[in-house]
């Protein structure tokens, strides 16, 4: 019943016969917009001779709502405007398939992320508490421009140790789980500046964590 789209008169009594709807025009920006004041005759002619073509899912403002018994989402609309609209669906549809995939790698990173964490408190057998002292510690020796990273499988389930330079940063030494457990269970007191070599290893790009 729909396979194309319905032609709805102005004055079907009257001895010029106009075309109201749905014939359109596409704009990427505005979308579509109905083409008014177009006799049935050119209309049948443009038709005919392939200069106005049927075009799905197109919706024209406020069309379906006079003429809910008579809209069916398709139109006539010329060949140009048909394939730039059908570009512009093909964009979107990229642009939101592009969207929803960073979306579920930001959340599989997440996961990671919080795997790496639960994975180096476990294995240091240490507290939020005991890293924040380990942390305020190597910064107030090593400097403001010194950070740790996230827990990584790259450095053994540690945690990187960087110092900035100029834009980029550089690995200075990393958190070994194992290291900085041992670190901790033989520190009774408050840990001072003069052993935190103990708790971290130098990194080099040979390295291999252990």
């Amino acid at each position: 019943m729909n396979a194309v789209p319905s032609l709805h008169l102005t004055n079907p009594s009257g001895a010029t016969r106009s075309v109201r709807g749905v014939i359109a025009r596409y704009e990427a920006q505005s979308g579509w917009q109905a083409v008014a004041d177009v006799t049935l005759t050119d209309a049948v002619k443009w038709i005919l001779g392939h200069r106005l073509v049927p075009y799905a899912d197109g919706y024209v403002p406020g069309w379906d709502e006079a003429h809910p018994s008579g809209y069916s989402g398709m139109l006539w609309t010329a060949p140009l405007y048909a394939a730039a609209a059908l570009e512009e669906r093909h964009r979107r549809r990229a642009q939101e398939n592009a969207e929803e995939a960073h979306w579920d790698a930001m959340e599989a990173s997440k996961k990671v992320k919080a795997a790496a964490y639960d994975r180096f408190w476990a294995r240091t057998g240490i507290g939020p508490g005991w890293w924040w002292a380990f942390e305020t510690i190597v910064q107030g020796a090593m400097g403001d421009d010194t950070f740790f990273g996230a827990p990584s499988q790259k450095y053994g389930d540690g945690r990187p140790l960087y110092q900035k330079r100029g834009e980029r940063a550089q690995v200075l030494a990393v958190a070994l789980p194992a290291r900085l457990g041992a670190w901790a269970r033989g520190r009774r007191r408050y840990p001072s500046w003069s052993t935190i070599w103990l708790a971290l290893s130098v990194w080099h790009s040979s390295h291999s964590a252990t």
